[in-house]
């Protein structure tokens, strides 16, 4: 078996306003929304606790302004979010690899890798009877109006540039 990247864009980045004087809030396509907070503790042995607040948006998680410098670029009052296939729950990818390594052929083989979300990969099956390729992994349906293909962050209150879910890809 071999496995490759495949040239699937299974990310995109959404520019998020936030309201004016209310940092808990953004907005979204139907007028400002609350953030989904939670507060996350972080244990490190012989050092003191740390406590930090991670942000969600309708669009994904809010990444931290300091992460590579993402706050000197997007302009004031707005952060970004990331959208991820792997993120969209109900994710089965790691029963599937698990699986992968049981399967006796390379029909069973393709036939768990249905369940890959993330990341998209090649896998290059063989067994006595032959060689095959299989591409496995989820796709965003990105609609139509989307503004860049995924290409570029876009505004995450517009409607069209939202993913209307996920797919599997098309076959090889």
């Amino acid at each position: 078996m071999g496995i490759t990247p495949a040239q699937i864009d299974d990310q995109d980045i959404f520019v998020e306003e936030v309201q004016p004087g209310e940092p808990n809030r953004y907005r979204g396509t139907e007028g400002w929304t609350e953030f989904d907070t939670r507060r996350e503790v972080i244990r490190v042995k012989d050092a003191a606790e740390q406590v930090i607040t991670l942000r969600t948006t309708a669009n994904g998680p809010v990444i931290p302004g300091g992460h590579l410098g993402l706050g000197t670029i997007l302009p004031p009052g707005h952060v970004a979010a990331l959208s991820w296939t792997g993120g969209q729950g109900g994710d089965r990818t790691m029963s599937a690899l698990v699986a992968l390594m049981r399967a006796p052929d390379r029909a069973q083989a393709a036939d768990v890798l249905r369940n890959v979300t993330a990341p998209a990969m090649v896998y290059t099956l063989a067994d006595r009877d032959g060689i095959g390729e299989t591409l496995a992994g989820a796709v965003p349906d990105r609609p139509a109006s989307h503004a860049t293909s995924g290409r570029m962050p876009v505004p995450g209150w517009i409607a069209g540039n939202r993913w209307q879910g996920i797919s599997p890809p098309l076959p090889l």
